[in-house]
């Protein structure tokens, strides 16, 4: 006799039907509770009843039918862009980032809210954004995802460089090309740009967001004017101001003690102090405690004047103390690179997080690049970079 189990297939059944009635329904009860927060958001920080732009955020839902923010647009202090951030929450009119680290009130017209950073006391205001323009800003990087790379010649846009295409000045096209798709798998982590200029021209400009990982064309158009913290890239330009000073008379000897800088901080001086010449603080030798990184520039001139003194430029860029690897000249770092079997000098400016000003001189040869790698080993990521991909784009096997 068999049994009859139609009673066993039914319920496996009813359970698929009720879930299928029931998430739709939750899905929309969710996006019910999220409503009043979705859209675009233009982020302040008040200081004083004075605000500032830090940052756009876009609020949707993501394809699991979670709260995320889709794009973060952040521009102050730095320009940077971010995807994908699933740390938020908004239940009740109180809204959430980063597990409460950043929270507030959503006001009762909708359109703001007031946020505080657990880190800083200064409040963060968020305000609805109407503008179509900003709108159609946001969503045209967010559109920038999955772009794939091509070099373009670059446009000429009044700022007195001029734009050439590299192969005109015999830079391997394919291995810029493989530089830029290693930056945006990841490899050179948060890149900001990456900019070349050989024989006075510039050749070649790229900006990226999300960690490398964000390009096109329009997203270059939206970060070339945007600011970059450049750490103690400063240095480097502030070694140049004073060879300038030096000559025109502004500024003393560098061979004069430090102190006569500073008649203020007299009650501090003694005779050890007093050995202390400027040029000491140049060369961050001056015997004083602090951190120095164990880790130039050509000839500087405009088209018609010598901007910075022939001589300043020799004696800043010539090893004053040497390195493990190079040396420090007047506030200007200095290695050599290997390439083809060749040593080719650099001088460059290095700053924190991956900001350099990189110069090789007998390739008539200048490499700029941003970024904000602040974990180990961002500044051999970056040697690797310009050894693999721009220094064999410079000099490209021969072929006899």
């Amino acid at each position: 006799m068999r049994k009859n189990n139609s009673f066993i297939y039914i319920i496996p059944i009813l359970f698929l039907l009720g879930t299928a009635i029931y998430c739709p329904a939750n899905a929309q009860k969710k996006q019910e509770s999220y409503r009043d927060i979705f859209g675009y958001w233009q982020e302040y920080i008040l200081n004083s009843g004075a605000k500032e732009k830090t940052s756009i955020r876009k609020i949707t839902l993501n394809t699991e039918g979670n709260l995320t923010q889709s794009i973060t647009y952040e521009m102050a202090p730095q320009c940077r862009i971010w995807l994908n951030d699933d740390d938020i929450s908004f239940k009740n009119g109180r809204l959430d980032f980063w597990g409460g680290e950043f929270s507030g009130e959503m006001s009762d017209d909708k359109n703001s809210v007031l946020l505080t950073y657990k880190q800083m006391s200064n409040p963060f205001l968020l305000e609805r954004i109407r503008d179509k323009k900003t709108i159609e800003l946001i969503d045209r990087i967010e559109a920038s995802q999955g772009k794939e790379y091509a070099y373009y010649i670059l446009e000429q846009t009044g700022d007195g460089w001029e734009c050439v295409n590299l192969e005109d000045l015999g830079l391997n096209k394919k291995s810029m090309i493989d530089c830029v798709n290693q930056i945006r798998k990841g490899k050179y982590k948060d890149i900001h740009s990456l900019l070349i200029v050989k024989n006075g021209k510039l050749a070649f400009e790229e900006y990226f967001g999300a960690e490398g990982t964000l390009w096109s064309p329009f997203l270059n158009q939206v970060l070339r004017d945007r600011i970059q913290m450049l750490a103690s890239v400063t240095k480097s330009v502030n070694s140049a101001l004073i060879g300038i000073a030096v000559e025109k008379g502004i500024f003393p000897s560098i061979q004069d003690p430090a102190f006569e800088l500073f008649p203020e901080y007299a009650p501090l001086l003694d005779a050890e102090k007093n050995k202390i010449l400027i040029e000491h603080l140049l060369t961050m030798s001056a015997g004083l405690e602090w951190n120095e990184l164990d880790v130039p520039y050509s000839d500087p001139q405009n088209d018609v004047n010598q901007i910075i003194p022939k001589d300043w430029v020799k004696d800043s860029t010539r090893i004053q103390i040497k390195k493990t690897l190079g040396g420090y000249g007047y506030q200007w770092w200095m290695r050599s690179f290997k390439a083809h079997g060749k040593l080719i000098d650099a001088y460059y400016a290095l700053g924190r997080a991956g900001q350099f000003i990189m110069v090789f001189p007998a390739l008539d040869l200048i490499v700029v690049s941003t970024a904000q790698n602040y974990d180990y080993g961002w500044s051999t990521r970056f040697y690797n970079l310009v050894h693999k991909y721009i220094l064999q784009a410079v000099m490209p096997v021969s072929k006899n």
